[in-house]
């Protein structure tokens, strides 16, 4: 029987630590203690620094010289832009995949969305964040692009942390949770069936929906913050570097 191979230390550090600042355990703003994390870890400083890194690379912190290492702050125009870059990028790569898509891929993507259904029903909000993240990734490996695919990763690494706000917790200026799952989910089917059939034009109409339904979402969360409706501390934290 074939052994699995043990997953790199790096690797292993990246993932607690990712997934750490996808559910705000690690808050915006927040300073990384590399010692401290090495202790709670019990991984060595070399994975560790690694680690942080690659997750620099990602634009999941920020490293400042002579400051230290802290989580990457959350603001308005972060957000728009992230959205923004994301919308542009995939409108391109979808139109390569309806070109490039094999049956197989189709299938993949179907099973991923049936794996989304499955944790809206657990209420796993970090599986629906990681399997919604899958979906698009996969779309945009579709294409056949390695430069879109690479840069939609990416981002898409990025954005797991507004999607994770979005899908675990409610907030009083947009509707309610269950209504925007039943949305996404309903866009997610009809994308599908809008790629099986070749169809360009709903495909991108549809897209350009899903971009704006998140964008509603999230926007929504971050009004609510500012009118003082849901008690985030990881919004409070003001720093500057220069």
């Amino acid at each position: 029987m074939a052994r699995k191979k043990k997953e790199p230390l790096a690797l292993t550090a990246y993932n607690i630590l990712k997934e750490k600042i996808i559910t705000l355990e690690l808050e915006p703003g927040q300073h990384l203690n590399q010692s401290k994390i090495e202790e709670e870890s019990g991984l060595g400083r070399t994975p560790i620094r690694e680690a942080l890194f690659k997750l620099e690379a990602d634009n999941l912190v920020d490293v400042f010289p002579g400051k230290g290492i802290y989580v990457k702050q959350i603001t308005l125009k972060g957000v728009r832009d992230l959205l923004q870059a994301l919308l542009t990028m995939e409108r391109s790569a979808i139109q390569l995949a309806l070109v490039n898509i094999k049956p197989e891929q189709i299938a993949e993507i179907k099973s991923i969305n049936e794996q989304i259904d499955e944790s809206i029903r657990k209420k796993n909000s970090l599986n629906i964040t990681c399997f919604n993240s899958q979906f698009h990734r996969l779309i945009a490996k579709a294409s056949n692009n390695e430069y879109l695919s690479t840069y939609i990763d990416k981002i898409r690494v990025e954005e797991q942390r507004l999607a994770f706000l979005c899908f675990s917790k409610e907030v009083s200026v947009t509707y309610p949770l269950k209504e925007h799952f039943r949305q996404v989910g309903q866009q997610h089917s009809n994308m599908i069936t809008y790629l099986e059939k070749r169809d360009a034009q709903r495909l991108d109409e549809e897209l350009v929906n899903h971009n704006r339904l998140f964008q509603r979402r999230i926007f929504g969360y971050l009004e609510s913050y500012l009118l003082g409706e849901v008690g985030i501390a990881q919004f409070s934290r003001k720093r500057s570097f220069p």
